[in-house]
């Protein structure tokens, strides 16, 4: 499939939501930060445009919840030439390739790693570092066009 795009991406912060929620009770255990990854794909006529999210929350839920979406699209080079694969067909492709896809090389997780730490030291701790590589686990990774 890596044939039908053209050499030209366009990459960004697609996203940035932070809720805040209520602090821990006193007498609460102490809370774990929990992150999870997911992938999305969604199939434009002129290019498919894939977002990497990464999901940040407290368990037990307190403090704040935080998710940050980095997009990368990918330009083809015969428009709608996608509309003959089905979504398991791009969902394989992206999988086994995820490097590529994600344009590993550009460290947009890093990115997400940075603006996670910056944002959490917001709130009087220490920044919460998470590794700067992504997906973490690619066997727990959530990928789909939903």
């Amino acid at each position: 499939m890596r044939e039908l795009f053209t050499d030209s991406i366009r990459a960004g912060l697609a996203n940035i939501d932070l809720h805040d929620l209520k602090e821990p009770a006193p007498d609460a255990k102490a809370p774990e930060l929990i992150f999870k990854d997911s992938v999305k794909w969604t199939v434009l006529p002129d290019r498919l445009r894939i977002e990497c999210t990464r999901e940040f929350e407290f368990e037990p839920e307190c403090n704040f919840s935080l998710t940050i979406t980095y997009f990368v699209e990918h330009f083809l080079k015969v428009e709608g030439s996608l509309d003959k694969y089905t979504g398991e067909e791009i969902k394989k492709a992206i999988v086994e390739d995820l490097a590529f896809y994600l344009q590993s090389n550009q460290d947009f997780s890093a990115r997400m790693s940075l603006l996670a730490a910056q944002i959490f030291s917001n709130f009087g701790g220490s920044p919460a570092i998470t590794p700067p590589a992504f997906p973490i686990e690619q066997d727990k990774m959530i990928v789909n066009n939903n």
